[in-house]
């Protein structure tokens, strides 16, 4: 089972579908989403995973600092799931990183 949660893995349908599955009963360590979440190529399996945390068995900071770097991901569909979840499950922002554009800058360009 653990070579089908690999995020390289060749069945990344695999991975979600044992993800989804494992995390409600904390059947994944505290390392294996971290690892999943930051190592998997595949957007949409990042973003499963995301919105998988919101009946995840875990601690609340932890599923806090996932949420948290997954605003920051390259794909805007993982950052949206993780927007989403931190409304279900009430998860603060507390990490702003160098990816998000300022609103000041997104109404002077508007203006223009």
């Amino acid at each position: 089972m653990k070579r089908a949660l690999a995020p390289k893995s060749q069945q990344p349908d695999l991975t979600a579908a044992l993800a989804r599955w494992l995390l409600p009963v904390d059947g994944l360590s505290r390392t294996q989403p971290k690892y999943i979440l930051e190592r998997s190529p595949h957007w949409w399996l990042r973003a499963d995973m995301v919105l998988a945390l919101a009946s995840a068995a875990m601690d609340e900071p932890v599923r806090a600092a996932l949420l948290n770097r997954a605003l920051g991901d390259d794909s805007p569909d993982v950052a949206i799931a993780a927007a989403w979840t931190m409304g279900q499950t009430g998860t603060r922002v507390t990490e702003v990183g160098a990816k998000f554009i300022p609103v000041q800058s997104l109404s002077s360009r508007n203006s223009a």
